[in-house]
């Protein structure tokens, strides 16, 4: 494992440099200027219902060991089987703090679907940066940053591969297979419960918008004025990062 400021969970690959966006619109690009942090939401806030779920491939290898354990115990063997505790597991790790996470799509090019799915289409923003930029831009901040690649598994045959270290942000880095186009870079942090920076949506972590920000790519479907628009915002907010007006729809040359 590379090592970065920010605690890594993964590496996408050896290219430590892959180009990775944040694809959003013109008011959360203007926030994220104004208060040089990166808005990290809750997790329970996320449309998919299996966001920090462990597998059913985890409860089955989970019970077979257990059974096999207390083989003979019947009394503990009804129990386990009313209670699983993969089941149990994941409401204490819930119930212990928040998490809050931050998405990234890994791509080399831009992305077509990322712009409809995730933009404003015609007043949309794609921050354009790399792997060890997202590492590096979060200076000093308590609790640590955690950041890893998402791995798209089939959940009722696969389980989490638990490993080394850092085990409570597990099963946030495993999706469904239905979402691989996301081709997710995810930064998290955990806050106990009860902290005073605990918040119920989300929180604002610090960032160095001049090391997370390589490119400023604005909306193939953006009118002119609106290219106009968030130029004069970086120049006000001191940011020389170039900005280009995406070409993915530009006419054809002949």
């Amino acid at each position: 494992m590379k090592s970065y400021p920010s605690t890594t969970l993964s590496a996408p690959h050896d290219d430590e440099f892959v180009q990775i966006w944040r694809y959003t619109d013109f008011t959360k690009f203007a926030s994220l200027l104004d208060k040089k942090s990166l808005y990290f939401t809750e997790f329970r806030k996320f449309e998919d219902p299996f966001e920090g779920q462990f597998r059913d491939g985890n409860r089955i290898e989970t019970m077979e060991k257990l059974e096999k354990g207390f083989e003979g115990n019947q009394q503990m063997l009804e129990y386990l089987h009313n209670e699983n505790p993969i089941d149990r597991s994941t409401k204490d790790l819930h119930s212990l703090g928040s998490y809050y996470i931050s998405c990234w799509h890994e791509n080399e090019y831009e992305s077509a679907a990322m712009w409809k799915l995730y933009s404003d289409q015609e007043k949309g923003i794609a921050i354009q940066s790399n792997f060890k930029n997202l590492c590096d831009c979060f200076s000093v901040y308590e609790p640590e940053v955690i950041i890893g690649k998402v791995m798209y598994i089939d959940y009722k045959k696969d389980s989490i591969p638990w490993g080394n270290g850092l085990k409570i942000f597990k099963p946030f880095m495993y999706k469904r297979r239905s979402f691989i186009h996301e081709q997710e870079i995810r930064a998290m942090v955990y806050i106990r419960k009860g902290e005073k920076n605990e918040k119920k949506d989300g929180i604002y972590v610090p960032v160095s918008l001049n090391k997370l920000i390589e490119k400023i790519y604005v909306s193939p479907k953006s009118p002119e004025w609106f290219f106009d628009l968030v130029k004069s915002i970086t120049k006000k907010y001191r940011l020389n990062k170039e900005i280009i007006k995406s070409d993915l729809y530009k006419d054809k040359l002949f």
